[in-house]
């Protein structure tokens, strides 16, 4: 046990700052979980409605991403962080004391949107904080904290959901604003002047190229939009298939789908440090593959032994594992091959891409949740995971061409 937590030792110290701050925002993750159900019991919504109010909600968050990807680049990642981190928290202190109604789901969205102005600035200083051959661990150990932090939320929350929904509103604002905090006033932004020997070749600043010009002469980085956009399809499920699904067939739904979420977030930690270490020598393409393999799995639980509450957490542990493997692969993959200085502009501009793709699958699937039985439903969304694997070849052969430096030494 003692080598998968060792391999973190000597990372940049504000990683491990990062971390404890991803632990304590986490703490109160309530509300994200529940949204479906929030929209369905709360509010009445149908399946159909459920997917274009959530599609329309996280359209927001296309400018969103936009907006924090050249504010990323331009101002520092610090101040982006910590903006709209106290943005969004704003936003879960005012619907801590309104009535459950509308406007809740309004606010919960403006929320997701200073919520996405943040991502890129996240994700960028943690690239920035280690370098090329860390980048898989320092992603790990933060999506590793965000899982610590993330195993009482969702449970305490099922248990919230029917009488203290404020409250869970409350402390989720509270834990979030308590993580910004730390970064608040233990992290320094980091010159990008300073770290250019930590880069490596294809990491190297580029000042006369605009996002548009990288994006386009690289024929990978489109094959790894398509796989990423029905892989975001296919994990979005969990939390949108996945409790609909219970709320037909489970008592108690809300607690179960509190406590499979809880458990997801046990299997992340510990499932983390263990495939981060056994997979450090496997390429990133490969590892999409593999994930994409285990959501598979899962599904198939999901659609034929879904009335089964221990086989349930059964498909959780299976999905998770692929979570773990999709998230290493994902971020790691990205931050090592555009350039440092466009890494918030090309991150926001490709994940807008695939959020459009996802929005439009979503809201079709939606209809289609309306009118088959869930079983089907599930078998839809197995048949575009062998659409992805089918593409991970054509992925592999053309990144390997365009990024052979990256090569070495993988699998």
């Amino acid at each position: 046990m003692f080598k998968f937590i060792d391999q973190y030792r000597g990372l940049n110290r504000d990683i491990y700052i990062l971390f404890v701050g991803r632990v304590i925002g986490a703490l109160g993750t309530f509300i994200w979980p529940l949204l479906t159900m929030i929209l369905s019991v709360k509010l009445g919504y149908k399946a159909q409605q459920i997917a274009v109010i959530m599609v329309l909600g996280f359209a927001c968050n296309l400018p969103a991403g936009i907006l924090g990807g050249m504010l990323t680049d331009h101002f520092g990642r610090k101040k982006i962080i910590v903006i709209s981190n106290i943005l969004m928290v704003s936003c879960f202190y005012i619907n801590a004391f309104i009535p459950i109604s509308t406007m809740t789901i309004v606010l919960f969205f403006i929320s997701s949107f200073f919520g996405t102005v943040q991502g890129p600035a996240y994700d960028a200083m943690l690239a920035d904080k280690s370098t090329s051959d860390q980048r898989a661990k320092a992603y790990s150990l933060s999506y590793m904290g965000f899982n610590l932090g993330f195993i009482l939320g969702p449970s305490i929350g099922g248990f919230l959901f029917k009488d203290l929904l404020w409250l869970a509103f409350l402390i989720d604002g509270t834990t979030s604003l308590l993580g910004t905090l730390l970064i608040m006033f233990f992290i320094k932004d980091t010159k990008l002047s300073d770290i250019k020997h930590t880069l490596n070749s294809y990491e190297q600043i580029s000042e006369g190229e605009s996002t548009f010009e990288i994006i386009m002469r690289s024929k990978t980085l489109w094959i790894y939009l398509a796989c990423s956009s029905i892989v975001g399809l296919m994990y979005t499920q969990t939390n949108f298939l996945l409790p609909l699904q219970l709320v037909a067939t489970i008592p108690h739904y809300s607690e179960i789908y509190g406590f499979m979420s809880a458990y997801n977030g046990l299997v992340v930690i510990i499932a983390t440090p263990v495939l981060t270490f056994y997979l450090r020598r496997v390429n990133e393409v490969n590892k999409f593959g593999i994930a994409i393999f285990f959501f598979m799995s899962s599904y198939i639980v999901y659609a034929f032994l879904g009335g089964i509450i221990p086989l349930l957490f059964f498909g959780m542990t299976i999905f998770t594992i692929g979570e773990v493997i999709n998230t290493i692969a994902n971020a790691s993959y990205f931050s090592r091959r555009v350039p440092a200085s466009h890494r918030g502009r090309i991150s926001s501009t490709l994940g807008i891409i695939a959020s459009i793709i996802g929005a439009i699958a979503q809201i079709t699937f939606g209809f289609v949740v309306d009118l088959l039985p869930y079983q089907m439903c599930w078998l839809i969304i197995i048949s575009l995971g062998l659409l992805a694997l089918s593409l991970i070849p054509l992925f592999r052969r053309n990144d390997k061409r365009d990024y052979h430096l990256l090569y070495k030494e993988t699998l």
